[in-house]
This record gives structure tokens, sequence and C-alpha cells, in this order.
């Protein structure tokens, strides 16, 4: 897989979110917003409702900072890629977020491990 294909596969990390918290849209949309300002993945000013949210899984298009807060989101679930197209949406964002950060948060510590382990296992 090229990593072009897995970066077409980053919707499926929206998509995925949506479906394992199990709360309002508009909650889903705060709390992915909420994890993006923490984490510095979008502006401060950054806002986000449910039925936008839910365009962008209809659309499967949405900006690199949300595909960067579901990642980190769904890290913090029992969460794990079912599909190989969905392991390669997560590890190509995770990938990212270990060359984008020096110092990760300690949840993401292990993202470069994690990702070599994910792209094995598939």
């Amino acid at each position: 897989m090229e990593k072009y294909d897995a970066v077409n596969y980053q919707h499926l990390l929206i998509k995925s979110y949506c479906y394992w918290l199990k709360e309002p849209d508009a909650d889903k949309a705060n709390r992915l917003v909420e994890v993006a300002k923490a984490s510095g993945y979008c502006e401060p000013d950054q806002t986000l409702t449910g039925s936008r949210l839910n365009n962008w899984v209809r659309n499967e298009r949405a900006p690199i900072w949300a595909y960067k807060a579901a990642a980190e989101a769904l890290l913090k679930t029992e969460y794990f890629p079912e599909t190989d197209n969905e392991t390669a949406g997560l590890a190509i964002t995770l990938c990212a977020l270990a060359k984008d950060q020096e110092d990760l948060p300690d949840h993401l510590q292990q993202v470069p491990l994690l990702c070599s382990l994910l792209v094995s296992f598939r």
C-alpha cells in the first residue's frame, strides 16, 4: 500500500470516532474540538457543529486537525481498527503525529512503536 493510499483512508478515523463515542453529535463535535485545541492541532477559536461532523463522515473528507484529534481521542478508548483500510488511515495519522511533535503527550509516547505494530499486524 502506497502512502497516498493510506492518506485516502484517514476519513475512516472520523467515522470510527463517531461510532465509538456514544453521545449526541454536538457533544462528539465539541469533544473533538477540545482534543484538537488542547493538542494544538487547530486554532483556539475553532468551532464544530454536530451536523458538520456528520457531513465529514458522509463526504469522507475532513481537515487534518480533525483526523489528528480523532486518532488521539480513539486511542483513549478501547478502539482498534477493524479493516486494513482503517489501519492504514490510523497508521498514517499516528506517524504524522509522531513526526510533527517533539514532545508527545504521555499517552502518545508509543506512537512510533504502535505505527510499526499496526502496519506489521495487517
